[in-house]
């Protein structure tokens, strides 16, 4: 049995396990070989958590939406409500906010709460859902 082998018992052994039924799993699996060495599964998240910070670097005037605002992108199984407060580096609060149950992408324009343009620096943001707290930085360029 090679690596690719047991992985994919090991990964076929969680979905099973995790309330789905053979057939639903069987039904998903690609038909030949060469697929299904290099096919992967995943375990649906069971707490909040945060998947993706983008961009990490952020100019909140810059015209290109790609680039005016920072996107959060959680996992939030139990739709709960999400508080998000941002603090500059000094701890101070600049922003909080609590987005609507459920929601799985949220965004910060890089204002704060009087709606005024923040200044560059590093920011921290910090997460908290389902009792869990998530905490990381983002940088305003300008």
């Amino acid at each position: 049995m090679n690596k690719n082998t047991v992985h994919f018992v090991v990964c076929l052994f969680s979905i099973i396990a995790s309330s789905y039924s053979f057939a639903e799993v069987a039904g998903a699996l690609p038909k030949s070989p060469e697929t299904l060495s290099r096919y992967s599964f995943y375990k649906a998240a069971e707490r909040f958590s945060l998947t993706s910070v983008r961009p990490k670097i952020f100019c909140p005037d810059e015209a290109d939406e790609s680039v005016a605002k920072v996107c959060f992108t959680i996992d939030n199984p139990n739709f709960s409500e999400v508080s998000s407060t941002i603090y500059d580096i000094n701890g101070n609060v600049v922003k909080v906010s609590l987005t609507e149950e459920g929601t799985e992408l949220f965004s910060w324009d890089g204002r704060d709460s009087d709606n005024n343009v923040v200044s560059s620096g590093v920011y921290i943001y910090q997460l908290e859902a389902d009792g869990k707290v998530v905490n990381g930085t983002v940088v305003v360029a300008r």
